[in-house]
């Protein structure tokens, strides 16, 4: 089969969420979840999520029961902290239990920022808390509402070395990262008490160098415990981390941060579009905060100028299963220099595991395409 066929087998599957660049079209309203999970696809699992973003914005909206299948899927993805406890869970499920656990975690992870900032400070680096920590305690109506997994920082990239140096002479352990992958967005430090750090030089593995647009405007944190972006500039990466995080890896705590930030009355989306544009993910964004208006029956007037993804991006993000070939070649493109260009391929290339993880995607996908495509069947249908 040549590339032209496989080409025509993918563009079945782009047209589920919104228009190619130069088409019109909306997002499909029966395929948006699937984008983000597969395991929560019913008329009920809808509804719910509908509840539960909305009491992100912090709406009120009534009772309601939650299964241990949904509850198991809430937990995974980080909403559990959203389902109030007037609602009914499963009896043999203790809602109470796991709200303590995840509380207390939470209140480590904070402790992890704020002692992170105050060192990285110390050291003359500015840096911007990034995602949950920040979205938690300015978007949301209940902090405690947003369940994080670590503690994500932006530095500028000439501060970059600098800040990793600083966190290892403090203690934190640099674990053998992946060859090269500082060329993606940054790297991950292990601190003490099994907490984690993100170090971004750049916003995601797929956009340009961050402008100083990205740290002007600074939105304090509460308690002086650090600073984070503007809430347009925090819409802007929420969106493009929801795409941009793999199939099978995304959570719908992304669509939770969507809907948190855009409810506030300051959120500017003209100037949120022209950051998408500098920072080249446009389109990525654009198809996010479509996905999160369709999923809320939201109108998309406000998005109207928005450019949709190319096909590129399509192929690589706006997808339901992977392929990493794709999402190489969108790296390689970001990347700033052909010698760096050349190591990232040099290093990937190189690496067994991920070649077989290249091939192995690709030939699930080719299983599922063809005996769909030759029987007159949608990419679109579920799987």
């Amino acid at each position: 089969m040549g590339i032209g066929s496989v080409r025509s087998l993918m563009a079945v599957e782009e047209d589920a969420l919104g228009p190619v660049r130069g088409e019109t079209a909306e997002v499909a309203p029966d395929d948006s979840l699937r984008y983000v999970s597969m395991s929560l696809r019913t008329t009920d699992d809808r509804e719910l999520l509908v509840d539960l973003l909305s009491r992100a914005a912090g709406q009120q909206v009534g009772d309601r029961s939650v299964s241990a299948r949904q509850f198991a899927a809430l937990d995974r993805h980080r909403l559990l902290m959203l389902v109030p406890h007037s609602w009914h869970v499963d009896d043999d499920l203790d809602l109470a239990s796991r709200h303590r656990a995840i509380a207390a975690a939470e209140l480590r992870r904070r402790h992890t920022m704020r002692e992170t900032v105050a060192l990285l400070d110390a050291h003359g680096i500015e840096l911007r808390v990034l995602k949950g920590l920040a979205t938690a305690q300015l978007d949301y109506s209940q902090p405690a509402h947003r369940q994080t997994g670590d503690v994500d920082l932006l530095v500028r990239p000439e501060d970059f070395d600098g800040a990793v140096e600083a966190l290892r002479g403090a203690g934190a352990d640099l674990p053998r990262a992946a060859p090269g992958s500082e060329l993606d967005k940054g790297v991950t430090l292990h601190i003490d008490r099994g907490q984690r750090v993100d170090l971004h030089w750049r916003l995601t593995q797929y956009s340009d160098q961050p402008p100083e647009v990205l740290f002007g405007r600074p939105a304090p944190l509460p308690d002086d415990s650090g600073l984070a972006m503007p809430a347009d500039l925090r819409l802007v990466h929420a969106a493009a981390h929801l795409l941009y995080t793999p199939p099978g890896h995304r959570l719908l705590s992304g669509l939770a941060d969507i809907t948190a930030i855009r409810s506030r009355p300051e959120v500017d989306l003209d100037h949120a579009r022209d950051v998408a544009i500098q920072l080249g993910m446009e389109g990525i964004v654009s198809a996010a905060l479509r996905l999160e208006a369709d999923l809320l029956a939201r109108p998309t007037g406000e998005l109207a100028a928005w450019q949709p993804p190319s096909r590129a991006e399509r192929r690589a993000f706006v997808r339901v299963d992977r392929q990493l070939i794709a999402e190489h070649w969108l790296t390689v493109r970001s990347i700033e220099g052909r010698r760096r260009q050349a190591r990232y391929l040099w290093h990937h290339a190189t690496r067994p595991a991920e070649l077989r993880g290249d091939a192995t995607n690709y030939l699930s996908y080719l299983r599922r395409a063809l005996p769909r495509r030759l029987g007159g069947q949608n990419l679109a249908d579920p799987r």
